[in-house]
């Protein structure tokens, strides 16, 4: 059965824990603009349509726990500009979709593929802009490839990458990543056991860097880092490193 909702600007909460739900009537959503929690946990649900997002400006945990969904369209989110655990716990997920952004506008991807366990294909998107990268790819337990360049070069101060990519085990090799402007840098990397070394990277306006390699069990030597004045604390950041 198909809904009208062509006038709607808010389509918070619509679906939220609509356990059951398996599949979606058609719904035009050109007007919509806030898209929050709008299928949260609908665990049974296997598929979406290629919804008109491009009016949207927040996704934060639009999918979040559709563990039964394998495959997402690719969306235009032109005009979002938060991300939040858009994509958390989806956790048949094998692929990430192609999400079409403006780098200007988007500015939160915390969380956005975290706990999206079965994810070993991430394609990449432009985030040189954003303010919290933190927990985003965290617990994504199978992906082993990552774009070479993860794009944060446009970002101003004070942005977070707390819990990026950690517990990613499975993770080979560790993407350039732009770090001169985290403040917030714990547990980048932590428990990425599978990573033999790190390229330089630079944390000079980070506070701290807590656990930012603790348990990466096969690294065998210290990555080349720049610190900055603003340091307080390496509490734990490469213990358990037992390959070192």
């Amino acid at each position: 059965r198909n809904l009208d909702t062509s006038l709607s600007t808010n389509f918070t909460n619509m679906f939220i824990y609509c356990n059951e739900l398996e599949h979606l009537p058609i719904m035009n959503t050109s007007n919509g603009t806030i898209f929050t929690n709008m299928f949260a946990s609908c665990y049974k649900l296997k598929s979406v349509p290629l919804f008109d997002f491009s009016k949207g400006i927040s996704f934060n945990n639009v999918f979040q726990n559709c563990v039964s969904i394998v495959e997402f369209p690719n969306f235009n989110c032109n005009s979002g500009t938060n991300f939040t655990n858009m994509f958390d716990g989806c956790r048949s997920m094998i692929k990430t979709p192609y999400i079409t952004i403006n780098p200007v506008l988007s500015k939160n991807f915390g969380g956005m593929f975290a706990n999206c366990v079965s994810l070993i294909e991430f394609v990449n998107i432009n985030t040189m802009q954003c303010l919290n990268y933190s927990t985003m790819f965290q617990n994504c337990n199978s992906l082993r490839i990552l774009p070479e360049t993860i794009n944060t070069s446009g970002t101003i101060n004070n942005v977070s990458f707390g819990g990026m990519f950690q517990n990613c085990y499975n993770l080979e090799k560790a993407p350039m990543v732009d770090f001169s402007k985290g403040t917030t840098c714990f547990s980048i990397f932590a428990s990425c056991w599978s990573i033999t070394e790190f390229p330089a990277y630079n944390f000079s306006s980070a506070t701290l860097l807590t656990s930012a390699f603790g348990n990466c069990t096969s690294l065998k030597r210290l990555p080349v880092m720049t610190i900055g004045p603003s340091i307080t604390s390496f509490n734990t950041c490469f213990t358990n490193c037992i390959s070192l």
